[in-house]
């Protein structure tokens, strides 16, 4: 599973149906499929923790994947940009950060919450 980035609440939490949320975490799964999920239910699935530490940490690094995919789209994908967009994101954010397959990642996370 991987955090590609950060929606605005457009629709109901695709996990538990909560429409009580602000923004919702798009989370891509091993086969490809996106899932719109709440910071509570990616907290639950990404780290098997629900609380609102491990949703604030899965939120920020939602709001850094989105604003490295924003800059990628803006300023393409040659090597140094995406070396300069990792670094400026990283700077921000702090999160580890890598380059694959043209994109800009935030550090990947396993379902037993390691990075």
């Amino acid at each position: 599973m991987r955090i590609k980035g950060i929606i605005s609440a457009d629709r109901p939490c695709e996990l538990c149906g909560n429409t009580n949320v602000e923004r919702l975490v798009v989370i891509e799964n091993d086969d490809g499929s996106l899932i719109r999920i709440g910071a509570d239910c990616a907290s639950q699935m990404m780290t098997g923790k629900r609380n609102r530490k491990a949703a604030k940490a899965i939120a920020s690094k939602a709001r850094a994947a989105q604003l490295a995919t924003d800059l990628v789209e803006k300023h393409g994908t040659d090597s140094a940009t995406l070396v300069r967009i990792r670094d400026a994101v990283f700077g921000r954010y702090g999160f580890p950060m890598d380059i694959i397959d043209g994109k800009v990642v935030v550090g990947c996370l396993d379902p037993r919450g390691g990075e």
